[in-house]
């Protein structure tokens, strides 16, 4: 197998090309139901509202919530202070469409801040933003909600209300901004799924062409092989045996390398990027289960190989079997006619027949586990976070 890998050297700069274009495939794969996430958890429950920094504030209200923090500094570089005065005619008119209540108050407009400035705003104002809510719509009736423990596991989810209230108050479009966000969130993902069509459909034509020309070279080699054979090996080896390993044998490792890129190396992609991507966005708490996740699924999948190998070994020397009787059979019918022994060698092509078939309904009994077992697995595993994330 190694052998056969080395000859693709040749094809080096097609190797790196489908390799590149994997990882591309898996990244997209891997990001594709973040997109879908995100249109049900922010585009339809949270409004559109993606984070709960406010991209726009009354003046009032964010001097308010800097009573309850002193990062005042900090808070106040990141935001841009407009009013009626402050701005050109134009200028005013344009704000005045997106936020109405420009007319009668000033306001503070966040200005462009990286992801790290982003998160520790959102530390900053997530509970200041959730006591100023409370205290314009339900003063004197926070009760138990405003209890440290519950304020530590919903401060996003009430931030995230807090800051919608705000936006409302303002007189900014709630509709339009949702819709925004789906239909923007509806383009990304068509665009992430036409990457993976783009890169899956280059993938194959790649590889196609690699294990073509390497089915090819092999033919070319295992010929000049046989041509240069003595007496003593073509006794060794039946012509009908020669024929199937020009033939099918190597037909079987030109599928096996069509293959190869889309499951054996294409895997390992997913299930490490998969991997980092749980680790960066996911409770370090619940890594464990995860890396019993991945055990599992290796010790399945090795289970099965040690199963299967010995009989994907031993179905190649069936074919050789059967095309060895049928060419005996071909080749010799006269004489077989000859000497009445028709239902002989029909006897014989039959078992040769029924050998290959039960050691190929085996095979295919043992890799049809693979799926439900897997399917299996990965219901098992989500059951075990649930429990884990109630105990």
């Amino acid at each position: 197998m190694f052998k056969v890998l080395l000859k693709l050297k040749k094809s080096w700069k097609s190797v790196l090309i489908v390799v590149t274009l994997l990882i591309v495939q898996a990244m997209a794969e891997l990001a594709l139901p973040d997109y879908t996430s995100n249109i049900v958890n922010v585009g339809i429950q949270q409004g559109g509202i993606e984070t709960c920094v406010p991209q726009v504030v009354r003046k009032t209200s964010l001097e308010s919530m800097l009573l309850a923090t002193d990062e005042d500094d900090f808070v106040l570089d990141k935001y841009e202070l407009i009013s009626k005065g402050s701005l050109s005619e134009k200028d005013y008119q344009k704000y005045l469409k997106k936020y109405p209540k420009l007319e009668n108050e000033d306001l503070y407009v966040l200005k462009k801040v990286s992801d790290e400035d982003e998160e520790r705003l959102e530390d900053i104002l997530a509970k200041p933003l959730i006591m100023l809510y409370f205290r314009e719509t339900q003063q004197g009736q926070m009760g138990e909600m405003m209890q440290p423990e519950n304020i530590e596991s919903m401060t996003k989810q009430l931030a995230i209300t807090a800051t919608k209230y705000e936006y409302q108050i303002i007189g900014m479009d709630m509709d339009k901004l949702q819709t925004d966000y789906i239909w923007m969130s509806g383009f990304r993902m068509l665009g992430v799924a036409l990457i993976i069509m783009i890169t899956g459909v280059t993938i194959m034509f790649f590889s196609s062409g690699m294990a073509c020309r390497l089915a090819k070279h092999l033919r070319e080699e295992v010929f000049e092989k046989v041509l240069k054979f003595s007496n003593k090996e073509f006794r060794e080896f039946s012509t009908a045996s020669l024929i199937t390993r020009s033939t099918n044998d190597i037909q079987q490792i030109q599928g096996m390398i069509q293959m190869l890129f889309r499951t054996v190396i294409f895997a390992p992609i997913m299930g490490i990027g998969g991997l980092i991507r749980v680790i960066a966005k996911s409770n370090t708490s619940m890594i464990w289960i995860i890396g019993f996740a991945i055990l599992c699924i290796l010790a399945i999948v090795l289970v099965l190989f040690i199963v299967a190998m010995p009989k994907f070994k031993k179905l190649q020397v069936l074919i050789d079997k059967i095309n060895l009787v049928a060419r005996e059979i071909l080749t010799g019918l006269p004489v077989i006619r000859a000497f009445h022994k028709e239902s002989d060698e029909e006897k014989r092509f039959d078992k040769a027949n029924v050998d290959l078939m039960n050691v190929n309904v085996f095979v295919n009994r043992v890799m049809s586990f693979m799926m439900p077992l897997m399917m299996l697995l990965m219901n098992g595993i989500m059951l075990l976070i649930i429990w884990a994330r109630r105990s």
